[in-house]
């Protein structure tokens, strides 16, 4: 009897002890303090401080004056910015359980629907699906089944560049729309003008300018989206029913393509097509499909475009770097044929300027953005739950810690066997369970691309009148993506048998 009425008083003291275990961590907690950054205003915080665009330059700023952990907040919304490859490592890899969300966007998830899409998408059910059915269509082994379809894409773009070489940029996006759109639905694109391709980079565009940061107040005050659409200054409502409209159009009108072909017997293999015949979908199977293949092409299509630009514009700089490449994929190919996938580890120096294509422009310089889902201690700093978290990948490939010399494109800083320096891929194509989950398929669209277009084609800076190289300087546009702009230059064929080879294939 006497054990039975100790139970209740041994209870109260457990959970008192219990209480107050869980009030000194509080404590504990509290007197951590953030991490280093700039002063904060009351109320909005670091708004202000922040541009409206390319603000990974001024996160690159910030670090020569806060460190590699940069604090910002705005109206209350705590920002961390990675600034250091080893911090990103271990909050967003090894620490992924806790930093694999992604933040709310209110314009671009809550009004417009990416949310529901795997690049903004919480990390859920959703999301692991997703992301599965990409795995088993663009990785690793899986991608072999479409390599064919790759390569002739690549080469098809080294004749039509060489055909039209004043419209570099609007080839590359065709060269990587036709590369997703026949792997993902089968559609073979014949045009510039593309139907499919311009709902995808409509939808793309949209998704830039929805998520760029600052742009739109609802996503700094969300019950802002409880106005009235005629409500007088706020023009985010009349924005997102548009861009909502374009998401669902680039989403549903492919796959209902790909139903209508294989009704007819007509549907060229594809991820979506696969997916249509070997399975019976229920509804929540068939959006998921829907949503990995839109994504599929709004992930891949202009960040493979930026990076490829990039190398354009780096070989115009040196053609010093072009020769030294041409000799080396001669001594693999004989100048018989191409080079294709395979030769990859016959061509150091070539996979050397594609890394380095890599670093010098990173093509998403602030990465997407995770979110933090519980509070976290790291360094002695305490970092709040719901912190925006944005990796810097700009000031990583740029710090002159890691890469000497980093505003110079220099391929031999990856052949140095007793110095070898980080392979940028390890950053560029994001970090932990988010990391982009076609980054495979754009590396063998970009070796390919570099590769066929070294082999037979000479890029050179434009002459002026006194026979002078007209050195370009490079212009990015603004936005989400790092973009160069066109910039003068001059291609033509290495010599007649290179121009005949590459025709062979057409």
């Amino acid at each position: 009897m006497e054990s039975i009425t100790l139970y209740p008083a041994f209870s109260s003291i457990g959970s008192i002890l219990i209480g107050l275990w869980i009030l000194s961590a509080i404590r504990k907690s509290s007197r951590l303090s953030l991490p280093p950054g700039p002063r904060r205003l009351p109320i909005v915080g670091n708004l202000f401080q922040m541009p409206s665009v390319n603000h990974y330059l001024k996160f690159t700023e910030w670090r020569k004056i806060y460190g590699a952990l940069v604090y910002l907040e705005v109206f209350g919304s705590p920002v961390l910015v990675l600034n250091d490859l080893k911090e990103a490592k271990e909050l967003l890899d090894n620490r992924g359980a806790m930093y694999s969300d992604r933040p709310r966007f209110v314009m671009a998830g809550d009004l417009i629907g990416w949310d529901k899409t795997p690049v903004l998408s919480p990390f859920n059910k959703n999301l692991r699906y997703m992301r599965r059915l990409m795995a088993l269509t663009i990785q690793g082994k899986y991608l072999e089944a479409f390599r064919p379809k790759i390569e002739n894409a690549c080469r098809s773009f080294v004749i039509q560049f060489l055909d039209e070489p004043e419209n570099l940029i609007k080839q590359l996006k065709r060269l990587n729309g036709t590369v997703v759109l026949d792997v993902v639905y089968g559609h073979e694109v014949t045009s510039n003008d593309d139907a499919l391709v311009a709902a995808s980079e409509k939808s793309v565009e949209d998704f830039g300018a929805a998520i760029t940061m600052g742009v739109h107040a609802v996503d700094f005050i969300p019950a802002l989206k409880s106005l009235p659409t005629w409500f007088p200054f706020f023009k985010f409502h009349s924005i997102a029913q548009r861009q909502r409209s374009n998401l669902y159009n680039a989403t549903n009108k492919p796959v209902e393509i790909v139903k209508r072909q294989i009704a007819e017997g007509t549907a060229r293999d594809s991820f979506v097509a696969k997916h249509l015949q070997e399975t019976e979908l229920d509804d929540w199977e068939m959006e998921m499909l829907k949503r990995a293949a839109q994504n599929m092409y709004g992930g891949g299509v202009d960040t493979t475009t930026s990076v490829l630009t990039n190398f354009f514009f780096y070989m115009t700089l040196h053609p010093e770097i072009q020769l030294r490449a041409q000799e080396e994929i001669d001594q693999v190919t004989s100048g018989e044929r191409l080079p294709d996938i395979r030769d990859r580890d016959k061509l150091p120096y070539v996979n050397a300027i594609f890394l380095e294509t890599l670093r010098l422009g990173p093509s998403v310089p602030t990465g997407l953005p995770h979110r933090l889902v519980e509070d976290d201690e790291y360094k002695g700093y305490r970092i709040p739950a719901n912190t925006v978290v944005y990796a810097n990948i700009w000031d990583m490939t740029h710090n002159d810690a890691e890469y000497p010399n980093p505003d110079v494109f220099l391929p031999d800083r990856y052949l140095d066997p007793q110095n070898p320096q980080t392979d940028p891929r390890s950053m560029i194509f994001g970090f932990g369970r988010r990391i982009c989950p076609g980054k495979d398929l754009a590396d063998e669209i970009s070796l390919l691309t570099i590769a066929m277009t070294l082999a037979t084609c000479d890029i050179r800076a434009k002459v002026d009148g006194e026979g002078r190289y007209i050195m370009p300087t490079p212009d990015f546009a603004p936005g989400l993506i790092c973009q160069l702009r066109q910039w003068e230059y001059t291609v033509s064929p290495r010599s007649e048998k290179h121009l005949a080879l590459i025709q062979s294939y057409a």
